[in-house]
């Protein structure tokens, strides 16, 4: 009986000689789990939402993301952005982050961007070159011998200035090879293709490669043209040289470039090429509904004439005379005319405007008299108009204002900028004034966006 208590104690007070037995269940909750690691968190950047942009926009031209867009958006943007509720709505000025593209993102990007050479091939053509795909190039390279190269595999370039361009797509061509060319044919250049570019950057390397005075540059942020006008043009190159030559670029879902932007460059003296899904597409001049008018201007032929027209325009009604009196025989005793353009009546003064200067003792007399006099230079129209509001007491500026161009429905921002010399305060109210001419096509969208009614001078 002693045996059998004393063991009974043994077994309670000192487990320790029990470490051998299998654990019962009644020791279960002693086992404890390594907890997982919280995922690493992913590398993001911060983006400030542009106007006009959509996160389809964003991502594509952030992260280069070019299929399942909106499953990657749902997948990738919307968890690092719990505030953003509703993937189709942000504004502009919001702040968003972005993931840092990764490796088990790569699935909707491109593995490696379109190299369409016939595309190149076509854009050269249009700039009077040639671009060969096949055959044989043979370059001489005098007691060297010759290098005959495999236009397949090293496109060869011709422009109309002598400049031979060679294509090293896959890195053929080795260094001594490439410095023996050159060394022998200065006009020779060889661009070596980064498999990272794409068929406007590969372009534009063998562009600007090919000529000091030719050039290839994307249009940022807008296009400057004649007459100080300037174009918002998005996702655009512009190609400068004996030609000029704008490169639109849509993506096959995106808008095609508006008949009013294409018109305009056009006019400017310019070549227009679209560019959808890596193709070229044929330029068609679309109809607008927009109702046509043309642009009102002044008509004058002559300086004297158009300084009475611009006074018309401002309200005042001068009178075109050739000369005033200045001294006459009943007062002076003798007589003298002074030449002039026009007088008009303003605030109880005689105001005469001539093309003469006139000394300094002539226009005090002439003040004691009621009459004040303006000389005009009439040298250049714009200075004119500003001379004839200083001497009246009008307000004016010249400054550039925008004016939206684009069509409705549309999520790209296109747009031209002009210089406008501005009257805000006259007898028949703002008067809003352009020197050069607008087609009826572009008019009527400045008028419908802006209700503004210029006038050429």
């Amino acid at each position: 009986m002693v045996r059998l208590i004393l063991i009974g104690f043994i077994f309670f007070f000192c487990p320790v000689f029990t470490s051998h037995l299998p654990a019962q269940e009644a020791t279960a909750h002693l086992v404890f789990k390594k907890k997982a690691s919280p995922p690493p968190k992913k590398e993001v950047s911060e983006y400030t939402v542009k106007p006009n942009e959509t996160l389809i926009i964003i991502v594509s031209r952030q992260l280069g993301i070019k299929k399942e867009r909106m499953r990657f958006i749902y997948k990738e943007v919307l968890p690092l952005n719990p505030g953003l509720k509703n993937a189709n709505l942000i504004y502009p000025g919001q702040k968003l982050y972005l993931p840092l593209i990764q490796g088990e993102m790569r699935e909707f990007t491109d593995s490696r961007p379109r190299q369409n050479l016939l595309l190149i091939k076509a854009i050269i053509e249009k700039l009077g070159g040639n671009l060969s795909l096949s055959g044989q190039h043979i370059i001489p390279l005098g007691e060297a011998g010759q290098v005959s190269l495999n236009c397949a595999h090293v496109p060869v370039v011709d422009f109309p200035n002598g400049t031979v361009v060679l294509l090293d797509l896959k890195g053929h061509l080795k260094r001594d090879v490439k410095n023996l060319i050159s060394q022998s044919w200065p006009s020779y250049r060889v661009v070596t293709v980064d498999p990272k570019w794409d068929s406007l950057e590969i372009l534009s390397r063998v562009i600007n490669t090919s000529a000091p005075g030719q050039t290839m540059a994307p249009i940022r942020p807008d296009l400057p043209l004649k007459n100080g006008l300037r174009l918002t043009i998005p996702d655009s190159w512009l190609i400068s040289g004996s030609k000029r030559l704008v490169i639109y670029c849509a993506d096959p879902r995106d808008e095609r470039l508006p008949a009013v932007i294409k018109k305009l460059l056009i006019q400017q003296g310019m070549d227009v090429l679209e560019i959808q899904g890596e193709k070229l597409v044929p330029l068609e001049l679309e109809q607008t509904d927009l109702p046509m008018e043309p642009l009102p201007h002044l008509k004058a032929e002559t300086p004297e004439g158009f300084v009475v027209e611009v006074l018309r325009l401002l309200g005042y009604g001068p009178t075109q005379v050739n000369e005033i009196p200045f001294f006459t025989l009943s007062e002076d005793g003798f007589t003298l005319h002074i030449p002039a353009i026009c007088t008009l009546e303003k605030e109880g003064e005689t105001v005469v405007f001539t093309n003469r200067t006139l000394p300094l003792q002539f226009r005090q007399i002439m003040k004691k008299k009621g009459i004040k006099a303006v000389s005009l230079s009439l040298t250049d129209r714009t200075q004119t108009i500003r001379e004839i509001a200083h001497s009246l007491h009008l307000p004016w500026a010249i400054a550039l204002k925008e004016f939206n161009l684009t069509p409705p429905g549309y999520r790209k921002k296109f747009a031209v900028t002009c210089p406008i010399l501005t009257l805000s305060r006259t007898p028949s109210g703002p008067v809003h004034l352009i020197s050069f001419h607008l087609d009826e096509v572009l008019y009527a969208f400045i008028k419908q966006q802006s209700n503004l009614g210029l006038i050429r001078y």
